[in-house]
């Protein structure tokens, strides 16, 4: 469908009682452009808002009240878009092409059962927002603000580190192989148990010299270099079994256990 069809079809469309515009299974046209610069209290359900050749422009709208529901934004690049009091249920962004935001802004959304892959978030703002069962992987927030925002589910190589961050919380994530920690601007709750916390240099080293008795030379090998590599963080480092890959799983459990227990130690 070709953005002008679009916006024909929202406009000539009624709203139902609770005043909502329903669009259901369209598929933009290749490299088009958002038609409508307001766009308020529309209800949008299995719609391919991703181009399958180039991807779709979005620039400058605003979503007021709007729903989003099993749609497709693989390949959209949205530029000062502004997202306010919206919700997205089982979206999927990324997943098969690249997709792109630009100082936009999200306030007062939920997303649920979501799926972000291979984004990019530059100069974007979330201000009281949930990401609830969401998958989110290889995505980078970039000079971000985050404030009053909750994430649940998993992040897979996620970098958070050149964002600011005030009251986030990510306790009810797994976090693997992800950069966040990187100053005190991150104001992030993290993850602490067993399987995933945050450790600091010292606490590596500190493992590395009570396992040496119990390690077998190559475990031991292994673990002193996974400390070498974490050395020069200054604010703790995301720990996941991921982390020591290489050390056979029947030691693996030991050294969590006892990086765990040491994770609070610092310089």
């Amino acid at each position: 469908m070709r953005p002008k069809e679009l916006a024909r079809l929202i406009e000539a469309t009624p709203r139902d009682r609770d005043g909502v515009v329903r669009v259901e299974g369209v598929v933009l046209d290749p490299r088009s452009a958002w038609p409508l610069r307001d766009n308020h209290r529309l209800r949008f359900e299995r719609v391919d808002f991703g181009a399958p050749l180039f991807g779709s422009f979005w620039t400058r709208p605003t979503f007021r009240g709007c729903v989003f529901v099993d749609c497709d934004l693989d390949g959209v690049n949205a530029t000062r878009t502004s997202f306010v009091d919206c919700a997205f249920e089982r979206l999927s962004v990324g997943r098969r092409l690249f997709s792109a935001f630009s100082r936009c802004a999200f306030r007062a959304c939920t997303f649920v059962d979501c799926t972000l892959a291979s984004a990019e978030l530059s100069e974007c703002s979330f201000h009281d927002v949930a990401f609830t069962r969401c998958e989110i992987a290889r995505t980078n927030f970039s000079r971000c603000a985050l404030v009053d925002t909750t994430f649940t589910g998993a992040l897979r190589t996620v970098n958070l580190t050149a964002s600011a961050a005030t009251r986030v919380d990510l306790r009810g994530c797994a976090i693997v192989d992800s950069s966040l920690l990187d100053g005190p601007e991150l104001d992030l709750r993290l993850p602490d148990g067993p399987n995933n916390f945050v450790a600091y240099p010292r606490a590596f080293v500190a493992a590395v010299e009570a396992l040496e008795p119990v390690l077998s030379p190559g475990n031991h090998d292994e673990l002193r270099a996974v400390a070498a590599f974490v050395a020069g963080s200054t604010y703790g480092e995301i720990v996941d079994e991921s982390l020591f890959a290489r050390i056979s799983a029947d030691q693996r459990g030991l050294v969590l256990e006892r990086l765990f227990a040491l994770r609070d130690l610092r310089a």
